[in-house]
């Protein structure tokens, strides 16, 4: 008997989803089953967010000819292969940037050197490349366009100032005490022999002197922040920073969506097919023009027809991505209404159980 009775306290019942006579715990109440499905939505979350990091990861460690397998003629380098460095590359030629010389030789319009993506395909490998190759003429417009609109706004560099002295300021109270010692119990390490006697020393090197410089920079730190976060918002350096960085994005991604770049004009040239892309005209008429200027191919003039293809391809597709885009925001805007009503309503209903901070009636 007794054996059976340990038997019996050893193998006892426990929740599991797949035994229904085992409720899992908390399941037996509509508080419980809430939290439940609360735990199983964030966790459900967390592993698609952590897929996703690491698909991101396995596709950066790839090779250079595998890292974009969508591009059909650009093969690298890439914006994640970008440095700091390269932010000092030479601007390309200026004419060639904004459109009076392409890449095969002088233009006779602008329709040689800017058209429209055919799809989201081909917008995305001209954004890579033109990016990639625009990069030093990307820099000096943006530096262009900040210092116009700060010349417009001379207040406005008053509240940069004042950020970017708040910012250092932070940087070195943020220091922590243990590197203020090390750097200021041998002084002998960072300054030469004859300098090592305390009666050369400046006083405001002294470590004692230090110690009291950064409690006093401490002390000061939150009515330097609320100062500088008054004259940043007094001089309207927001709204002028945003208004730079609007610019700034809007002219670099029109300018890098519609000019055509050297893979395309090779690839034109070396297959002898038909201009990649479409013009303005073609996209507003909704069919691809013909003719000896149009640089298509007509049924009657060759018998190796090719499909042109629907000029407002690029538009569908952007189309169903922004309303997909927005139905999937609009549900995630309802969903946290809805949960905080929903405990709204069972603080209302079953007070007892919050105060007594259980899941049971």
């Amino acid at each position: 008997m007794r054996r059976l009775a340990s038997f019996g306290k050893q193998s006892s019942f426990s929740s599991s989803p797949l035994c229904p006579a085992v409720p899992l715990d908390g399941s037996e109440t509509v508080l419980g089953l809430r939290d439940l499905d609360r735990h199983h939505r964030a966790t459900k979350e967390a592993e698609a967010l952590a897929e996703l990091a690491k698909h991101a990861r396995s596709a950066q460690q790839r090779p250079n000819h595998q890292a974009r397998t969508q591009h059909m003629r650009y093969q690298g380098p890439y914006i994640h292969q970008l440095t700091f460095q390269d932010l000092r590359r030479q601007p390309q030629d200026w004419l060639r940037f904004i459109g009076m010389e392409s890449h095969a030789g002088p233009c006779s319009s602008w329709a040689a050197s800017f058209n429209v993506p055919e799809h989201l395909t081909m917008l995305a490998e001209r954004l890579e490349e033109n990016f990639v190759h625009f990069l030093g003429n990307y820099v000096i417009v943006t530096l262009l366009l900040f210092s116009i609109i700060m010349a417009r706004r001379p207040w406005a560099l008053l509240g940069c100032g004042a950020m970017g002295g708040l910012w250092l300021l932070q940087r070195r109270a943020a220091v922590s005490p243990s590197q203020q010692s090390s750097s200021t119990s041998n002084p002998s390490a960072s300054r030469p022999a004859a300098a090592t006697d305390s009666s050369s020393t400046p006083a405001a090197f002294q470590p004692g002197a230090l110690s009291r410089n950064q409690d006093n920079l401490t002390a000061a730190l939150p009515m330097l922040t609320i100062m500088g976060w008054i004259l940043f918002i007094y001089t309207s350096c927001l709204t002028a920073l945003l208004r730079w960085a609007t610019l700034t994005a809007l002219l670099a991604l029109f300018h890098a969506s519609f000019m055509r770049p050297a893979s395309e004009i090779s690839w034109s040239r070396q297959s002898g097919r038909r201009t990649l892309g479409w013009s303005l005209a073609e996209v507003y008429m909704g069919r691809p023009a013909s003719g000896p200027g149009s640089g298509r191919l007509d049924r009657r003039s060759s018998r190796s027809y090719e499909d042109p293809g629907d000029p407002r391809k690029l538009l569908r597709e952007i189309n169903e991505i922004v309303f997909n885009a927005a139905g999937q925001a609009w549900l995630l805007c309802l969903r946290y209404p809805q949960e905080w009503l929903q405990q709204a309503y069972d603080l209302v209903r079953y007070p007892r159980i919050f105060l007594n901070n259980s899941t049971g009636f």
